[in-house]
């Protein structure tokens, strides 16, 4: 049944119209483009594919008082819903009862508020198709209104977003995972410096605190480092030593005269060539020297001369330790162990190439020898801090015990040793009576008996980092060792803890590059379902192709295809600023503006007629300027309509490459300039359009920069004018070959395989007999 309505034209005159008429006015004027005036569709089979080309479809659903009735869908909602246009007709109200259940509501209040405006802002929302799959949709929808302003029809387009919310779901989660551990990792590092920064100036102070002259030099015998005792007694400052001769006594005596007298800034006698012979060879020994200082009277040292190794055992100079000769009688043997402690710590700061192990062992022998005692060990803690041992060696006459491995707690340690620290929280215990019969782990079916007891405990904050030992001492331990062995194994943990972190890092760099690889990966995959449309096949008198070429980065280059009939179609080639994911996805979303604005313009254009290539463009660039210029890009294009029965190519160019158009009749190539600025710059800018007419034989090339501002090894750039004499050589060749031979021509001029910048290539081949 028809039901007749009475409107009133722009012009006054009242006219009649069937509602079903008014109700259906975009969609059949869609399925009745095959009658065009101008054959723009031969066929409704030639309009079906265009449509199902780009996965939307148009739609429009009657109302009359309020309710929706009869619905019409565009055959491209078989691609998007599962159903066919027959089943939404057969079915009014299928329409929304594939829309997903917790969405309804929300499709409902959208729809409500068309009664305020005349077309609705772009919704999302999910639907389920025929087989039960859930999509994401885009709904741009409006009302129509007979002159009464009441709503007898809503139309609109939907468009299936369901892998560019997956991507930028997946993009989103990933980003915010990195930046989270970035920063974690960022601040245990910058925690590391500060402490490593404390521990340097705690060294110093080490150094600079004791009564032991301490002068180091390389191994020419240049004074590299002298402590402020050794300035003291000398009367030198550090500025008068550095980098001057050091005394003859560590020179070699066959090179040794009286001249060094007047070289030296200070003189020792006597000259003793064994002890530097027992230095080389890592011997420590001891000489009593006068030393002459600067305005000062003559005093006697006691001096011990060190060769200093590298971890290759290379000599990188000599260690003199020096202290006044009668302080030394008092305590000679605290100031053997004195010296060792100090050597052990230098000889230990330069051992950061060495193995846990190696840094442990050395340390656990420096402390023996420090303490005098029979037995050594240490403790490490696990990350949880639990207790168990993650690392532990033992050391004794005769043998030497490892264990690396996360194993069951070895009784001796937990039930008297670790649970003792943990509970008694104090940086050292020492216990000199019988603490422990036996050692309960057998090593090499020896067992330990400890007589003496001297442990200290690491801490980093409240919790027990490292328990180091000492035991079987034939006298008592004193406090004076239990704090020199503190240094010695926190000078151990420290280098231990870097090594661990520096270890982190590289596993944290693994990562960032595995993600940046990933990240990568879904850029690619953006690029080819979002941003690059199919060349189209069986187009009269015309062959194209197309092809991108991705560089090791992520850009906008995008193109697409627009066929009107057989014998006319648009080109869309584009190029967003800059690179990355948000390049490509602005690229993506201008190529969704301008479908959309073709679907728009075809529901309000004139029966039988297309939009011009200057309306779409000046369409889009109405909507999406405003987005560009928050997002400070833009983006360049070509769209170029071709007319196989006029022979004819409409171009407008904004702010791209110069389109190259070979012309066979001339056998040269002519350069098509642009004709306005791009799409993102200016809200004022207008788009005119060049008429380009072309004959059997021609070749258009449109290009991206990527491909003529390719460089060399010597910096040049591939040009426009190579590119010119590419297609004047293979211009009647098929499209595809010319696309093989200019970008086999574009990486053997770069001689490389990677691009800077992507390689974005459109060929349209005039066929010679049309």
């Amino acid at each position: 049944m028809q039901i007749e309505k009475q409107i009133q034209m722009k012009n006054g005159t009242p006219r009649n119209i069937h509602q079903t008429n008014l109700l259906l006015k975009s969609f059949l004027e869609v399925n009745n483009l095959i009658s065009f005036e101008n054959g723009a569709l031969q066929s409704e089979d030639g309009f079906r594919r265009m449509v199902e080309s780009i996965s939307q479809y148009f739609y429009s659903v009657e109302i009359q008082d309020g309710k929706y009735g009869r619905t019409i869908h565009s055959p491209g909602c078989y691609l998007v819903t599962g159903f066919t246009p027959q089943e939404f007709e057969n079915n009014p109200n299928l329409w929304f009862q594939i829309i997903h259940e917790d969405d309804k509501k929300r499709v409902l209040e959208n729809l409500d508020s068309a009664k305020k405006v005349d077309i609705l802002p772009p919704f999302e929302h999910r639907l389920v198709k025929k087989k039960g799959e859930v999509r994401w949709v885009r709904n741009n929808s409006f009302v129509r209104k007979n002159v009464d302003n009441i709503i007898f029809s809503l139309e609109g387009i939907i468009v299936d977003i369901t892998e560019e919310k997956r991507s930028r779901e997946e993009i989103l989660r990933m980003n915010q995972k990195l930046e989270q551990r970035v920063v974690e990792r960022t601040m245990e590092l910058l925690t590391v410096n500060s402490e490593l920064q404390i521990i340097s100036r705690f060294q110093d102070a080490i150094l600079n605190g004791t009564n032991y002259l301490i002068v180091s030099t390389d191994k020419k015998g240049i004074i590299r480092s002298i402590n402020e005792t050794a300035q003291k007694y000398l009367g030198y400052t550090a500025q008068e030593l550095i980098g001057k001769e050091t005394p003859a006594i560590f020179r070699n005596k066959s090179v040794f005269h009286e001249d060094s007298k007047q070289e030296s800034l200070f003189y020792i006698e006597p000259s003793n060539e064994a002890i530097i012979i027992k230095a080389q060879k890592q011997l420590p020994d001891e000489i009593v020297c006068t030393l002459s200082p600067k305005g000062r009277p003559c005093f006697p040292v006691q001096l011990s001369i060190t060769t200093l190794k590298d971890h290759l055992g290379n000599v990188t100079g000599f260690l003199g330790i020096a202290k006044d000769f009668t302080q030394l009688r008092k305590a000679e043997e605290e100031r053997i162990k004195e010296e060792l402690h100090i050597l052990r710590l230098l000889n230990l700061n330069q051992m950061i190439e060495f193995s846990e192990k190696e840094l442990v062992k050395f340390s656990l022998d420096g402390g023996k020898s420090l303490t005098g005692s029979e037995v050594c060990y240490a403790i490490f803690a696990n990350q949880q801090g639990s207790g168990f041992s993650e690392f532990s060696w033992i050391t004794s006459e005769g043998f030497e015990f490892y264990d690396g491995n996360e194993k069951e707690e070895p009784d001796f340690f937990t039930q008297e040793l670790w649970k003792d620290a943990l509970q008694e929280h104090c940086p050292f215990s020492i216990q000199n009576n019988p603490v422990f019969p036996c050692f309960k782990k057998m090593v090499n079916s020896i067992a330990i008996s400890f007589r003496n007891h001297l442990r200290v405990s690491l801490f980093e904050g409240n919790s027990i980092v490292v328990v180091a030992g000492m035991a079987n001492k034939k006298a008592d331990y004193t406090e004076i060792e239990a704090k020199k062995l503190s240094i010695l194994m926190y000078e151990m943990w420290r280098l231990v803890y870097r090594k661990r972190i520096e270890k982190d890092q590289e596993t944290l760099r693994k990562a960032l590059v595995k993600a940046r690889e990933q990240e990568i990966k879904i850029g690619f995959q953006i690029q080819k379902t979002l941003l690059m449309g199919k060349p189209p096949k069986g187009i009269l008198g015309a062959k194209i192709e197309a092809l991108t070429i991705p560089s090791l980065g992520i850009d906008g280059d995008f193109f697409d295809f627009l066929v009107h009939s057989s014998q006319c179609f648009d080109v869309f080639a584009g190029d967003v600023m800059g690179k990355g994911l948000t390049a490509a996805l602005v690229g993506a979303a201008t190529r969704s503006y301008f479908h959309q604005a073709i679907s728009y313009l075809l529901l309000n254009s004139a029966r039988g007629t297309f939009p011009s290539p200057i309306e779409i463009v000046e369409k889009v660039h109405s909507e999406i300027t405003p987005q560009l210029s928050e997002l400070e890009s833009f983006v360049c294009l070509h769209m170029a309509r071709f007319d196989m029965k006029q022979m004819q190519m409409n171009l407008i160019n904004c702010g791209h490459t110069q389109v190259i158009h070979f012309r066979k009749r001339s056998g040269k190539c002519e350069l098509i300039p642009e004709t306005s600025t791009a799409l993102g710059i200016n809200f004022q800018e207008k788009y005119p359009q060049l008429s380009i007419t072309f004959g059997p034989g021609d070749l258009f090339l449109f290009y991206s920069d990527g491909l003529t501002e390719a460089r060399n090894l010597s910096k040049e750039f591939f040009g426009i004018n190579r590119l010119c004499q590419l297609a004047q050589k293979y211009a009647l060749c098929p499209p595809h070959e010319i696309a093989e031979q200019i970008c086999s021509a574009v990486f053997s001029f770069s001689a490389s395989k990677d691009l800077s910048d992507d390689l974005t290539l459109v060929i349209v081949s005039i066929d010679n007999i049309i």
